[in-house]
Order: structure tokens, then C-alpha cells, then sequence
């Protein structure tokens, strides 16, 4: 399923929301145990620093030869706040 904004309006972000919310609770009425963490941005840098450097890129896998500069920095100071 594709979801497009089509600009950046409140609503439009809160219909977005509502779709992968009841995806998320699709998955966890299943029998299967699950557990959900929040990991704030403070304690996971790299992927902090990933959805930064992919921020309206276009929707798709993209593979990277080296680790981007600052995703690299960011896991060496998540390392150093473990």
C-alpha cells in the first residue's frame, strides 16, 4: 500500500498515522507475543541520523557501499552511552 502526503497539513499526517496504527494493531492482535519499545532519539542516533539523510527521499531499499558519515558517528556515541 502507498500513502502519499500531499502536502504537509496536520490531517494529512494524522491520516497517515491512523493507517499504520491500525496496521500495528492488526499485528498485535495475532496470536504471537510481541513487545513494543520507544527507544528515544538520544539512545538510537543511527537510525535517527538514517531517517534524517532519507527524509523525503523516494519510497524504496537503498544499500549503501559504506555507512553515511554521520549515521557512523552516531553509533559511535550510541556505543559510548550504553
Amino acid at each position: 500500500m502507498d500513502v502519499k502526503l500531499a502536502d504537509n497539513s496536520l490531517l494529512a499526517v494524522k491520516a497517515t498515522f491512523a493507517i499504520y496504527f491500525a496496521a500495528i494493531r492488526t499485528q498485535l492482535s495475532l496470536n504471537w507475543k510481541v513487545e513494543v519499545y520507544h527507544i528515544g532519539h538520544s539512545a538510537n542516533g543511527v537510525a535517527d541520523s538514517l531517517a534524517r539523510l532519507l527524509h523525503g527521499a523516494p519510497i524504496g531499499s537503498l544499500t549503501f557501499a559504506e555507512p553515511p558519515v554521520k549515521a557512523a558517528m552516531a553509533l559511535l556515541k550510541d556505543n559510548q552511552s550504553l
